[in-house]
């Protein structure tokens, strides 16, 4: 980690090293296999350790060798690793969360790899992203990740140039989909301004307000219903956003999903009224939650019954399981 050549080779130096041992770390990358000791090199830069363990033990320059040499951003190690592999998008990939421009534009301009723009914005790589917008002037793919950056004069930009703001990606995604995953509340608010279709749906039969619900983007959630989004929509599996809410493991998503009914119960028409009955088991172990929503039946009631939830949570803690029922 810190190229101390030294203590390193005092290291191998010691009785019963391996030299092809592999290492895993929760600070790296999630690997089954572990990584070698030339590839963390590769990772941390550690050029004199690296170029130890090719002389003396001849190490082997591996895929990821070259993939991770972008991340540690030592220019001698990315140029041995060159030599034996040939970069592909997931260099691209590392190029871009290590924000070296150079190593952005060496893959684009020699080796023709295509910037990643959802991996521009997931690591907040706006010089990446403005690069593919000068090279390829691809106005409908910038206007439609520009929300990644929550960025509303960024997006605006885009549509001051007359792209179509309901324009979609091959998976049916627009651009208030990719607000909703970055909870981009303001972008979203500037697109829902200039019409875009709030309710469109990608290949997977997703309104914006399913990502929301999935991602825990509860500001965003909110704009989109107080908007009017159809809170009931069911993509192709049948599903609401309420079960994405539900369905994702954490404490932080059950109080997103108690806070979306209470704001969903206002935006439910009368003479739709819903039955719902369901069914959450809350487990606790260790600060961590292990939510299950089973929804038992939706059907509609007469107009002159007043709406009512009535829900069953069962919580599992210490062996010991307590029920209470809210009308």
């Amino acid at each position: 980690m810190n190229n101390d050549l030294e203590v390193f080779i005092s290291f191998t130096e010691r009785e019963g090293f391996a030299e092809n041992q592999k290492l895993q770390s929760s600070l790296y990358p999630c690997s089954e296999e572990g990584f070698s000791l030339l590839e963390l090199c590769c990772y941390h830069g550690a050029v004199d350790c690296f170029k130890f363990l090719r002389t003396k033990f001849n190490s082997e320059i591996t895929k990821r060798c070259l993939t991770f040499s972008f991340l540690g951003r030592n220019h001698e190690i990315m140029s041995e690793c060159l030599k034996q592999q040939k970069p592909d998008q997931e260099c691209m990939k590392y190029a871009i969360i290590s924000h070296n421009i150079d190593f952005v534009t060496f893959l684009v301009n020699e080796h023709i790899i295509s910037i990643d723009l959802h991996a521009c914005g997931k690591y907040n790589n706006l010089d990446s992203f403005l690069v593919f917008y000068d090279q390829t002037n691809l106005l409908i793919s910038c206007l439609i990740f520009s929300p990644m950056f929550n960025i509303p004069s960024l997006c605006e930009y885009f549509l001051s140039l007359g792209v179509d703001i309901n324009k979609n990606l091959l998976n049916g995604k627009t651009a208030l989909h990719i607000a909703a995953r970055s909870d981009s509340k303001e972008t979203a608010e500037l697109l829902i301004s200039h019409g875009i279709n709030i309710n469109e749906k990608n290949n997977d039969g997703e309104t914006a307000l399913h990502i929301a619900a999935r991602s825990d983007s509860k500001e965003t959630a909110e704009l989109l219903i107080s908007h009017g989004i159809n809170i009931n929509e069911k993509n192709k599996k049948g599903e609401t956003p309420l079960h994405f809410a539900a369905f994702n493991k954490n404490k932080k998503q059950l109080n997103f999903l108690f806070h979306m009914v209470q704001i969903s119960m206002k935006n439910i028409k009368m003479e739709q009224t819903l039955f719902i009955k369901q069914y959450l088991v809350i487990r606790k172990k260790q600060s961590n939650f292990l939510f299950h929503m089973v929804q038992i039946s939706m059907k509609k009631i007469n107009m002159d019954k007043s709406l009512f939830m009535m829900q069953h949570i069962v919580i599992v803690k210490n062996s010991r399981i307590s029920y209470f029922t809210r009308y």
